[in-house]
């Protein structure tokens, strides 16, 4: 999930602590580390399932929409500008972002056998679809 500190899984989907695996990060951009940790997560823990979970009123979303800049967010924004393309409503960009992070999960471990999904969680409703 997002970094954002109001997207927090455990209460999201209700989990006493120790039930989520949980990879924070902005934008929900998977890179090498986030790429080691799902590894690490498949391999070692043996789960069964992996959710991308974008959100609504996401900062990194609308700062690769508006093209912002940053020393250190750069990457990541221009990662997402690469998923959303020219979509500039901030939802639908959201969606297609997590959705694409999913697929590179897929795209890396074609062998895992358990369930890839992207969702939003909507932080006005509370609600995830």
């Amino acid at each position: 999930t997002c970094s954002d500190s109001r997207v927090i899984p455990e209460m999201i989907f209700n989990a006493s602590l120790g039930e989520l695996f949980v990879i924070r990060t902005a934008g929900n951009v998977i890179n090498e580390g986030e790429l080691a940790t799902v590894e690490y997560a498949i391999e070692h823990l043996k789960i069964k399932r992996i959710i991308v979970l974008g959100h609504t009123h996401c900062g990194a979303v609308h700062a690769s929409i508006h093209k912002e800049k940053g020393r250190y967010l750069d990457p990541i924004l221009k990662r997402i500008q690469c998923n959303i393309g020219d979509i500039c409503d901030e939802l639908e960009a959201s969606k297609i972002n997590a959705i694409k992070e999913a697929s590179k999960i897929k795209e890396k471990f074609p062998q895992y056998e358990g369930i890839i999904e992207s969702k939003i969680y909507d932080i006005e409703t509370s609600l995830v679809y």
